[in-house]
């Protein structure tokens, strides 16, 4: 198996990291000049808030009892571990744990790449490290909530 290490793989393990970097850095600084926060996170935020105030993964129904929502557990348990430290910290937790994700999917493709049963060629490699560090997409979902 090739070694990251290795002297022919050497451009492409600097590209990856750089790419990783650079993922996370588009990330953040979306998050800092947008702030936008898209309203699913902020149903998933309510469950969490609602959680940490003691009623439950729910949300209020207008004058009756809390409804059960429905979310991804991880979409859940991600601001539920912010909202226990500080009622508030759900969407933070939410962005910096995008902004990680968004820099190891580069590392992910960069592991493949290299991969004797993969192989790719070092621009086409660079190519799909830079397409999942920077798709819009991505980045405007991700640290939107």
């Amino acid at each position: 198996m090739p070694r990251m290490d290795q002297p022919t793989n050497r451009i492409l393990v600097r590209s990856g990291i750089a790419l990783a970097i650079a993922a996370i850095a588009a990330r953040l600084l979306f998050w800092a000049y947008t702030g936008r926060v898209w309203e699913d996170a902020l149903i998933t935020l309510a469950h969490s808030e609602n959680a940490v105030r003691g009623i439950g993964l729910t949300l209020p129904q207008g004058g009756g009892r809390p409804v059960q929502g429905f979310s991804s557990p991880l979409g859940v348990l991600l601001p539920l571990a912010g909202d226990f430290v500080s009622l508030g910290y759900g969407l933070t937790v939410l962005r910096i744990a995008s902004a990680l994700a968004g820099g190891l999917t580069v590392l992910y493709l960069l592991r493949i790449a290299l991969h004797p049963a993969v192989s790719l060629s070092t621009p086409a490699a660079i190519l799909a490290m830079g397409y999942a560090a920077f798709e819009h997409n991505q980045i405007s979902w991700g640290m939107s909530g």
